[in-house]
């Protein structure tokens, strides 16, 4: 990549190392993010780049975005920079995967969707049953396993490990996956990727 002043090459450059991060993170669980030391690294210095464009940018592209919080994505860069022994590796992992609701632990620490608005890619897991399975049965364990993730201590060990749960009924949970499933579609077709 070039290095340049042209403000839509650091749009540019900023987009490409989102996507950077989004390849490497992709399908990998943040024990093997922490395990594997090119993995952190790179997050890291995409982070790092990100956040050295954005403080090139002019005043009027940044005015024209007032939603998204340029000096905190600054910030980050010059924290990597300079004070990196702060830096934990779960920020750097809730910067990569958070979903566009905010962790509470990291309300300060921007995100990837404060400077693409509308950017959301997390992972998620599920209980799933076969499709035979009895509705009462189907029920009742939505209920209990609601009512486990509705416990303040598992919301409290669930937030630690950087999660969020979701809670709802399984009507709720097919209507995600068809939303998730219909995002993710969008998203192949434009890029043009086939199976193989």
């Amino acid at each position: 990549m070039a290095a340049t002043a042209n403000p839509r090459a650091r749009l540019d450059h900023i987009l490409f190392h989102i996507q950077g991060v989004a390849d490497t993170i992709n399908g990998i669980s943040f024990e093997t993010f922490t395990s594997v030391y090119h993995m952190e690294r790179t997050v890291e210095r995409a982070v790092q780049i990100i956040s050295e464009a954005v403080r090139t940018l002019p005043r009027e592209i940044m005015a024209r975005y007032p939603e998204v919080e340029w000096p905190k994505i600054a910030g980050i860069g010059n924290i990597l920079r300079h004070e990196y022994e702060r830096v934990d590796p779960m920020i750097m992992w809730d910067i990569a995967t958070i979903t566009s609701t905010r962790l509470e632990a990291l309300s300060d620490i921007p995100t990837v969707s404060d400077f693409v608005p509308g950017y959301e890619a997390s992972q998620w897991y599920a209980i799933a049953l076969r499709k035979s399975t009895p509705a009462e049965i189907i029920e009742k364990l939505n209920k209990e396993i609601n009512a486990i993730l509705a416990d303040p201590k598992m919301k409290a060990r669930l937030a630690d490990l950087g999660t969020t749960p979701l809670v709802g009924s399984s009507a709720d949970f097919e209507k995600f996956v068809a939303n998730d499933t219909a995002r993710w579609a969008k998203v192949i077709k434009f890029a043009g990727i086939q199976p193989g």
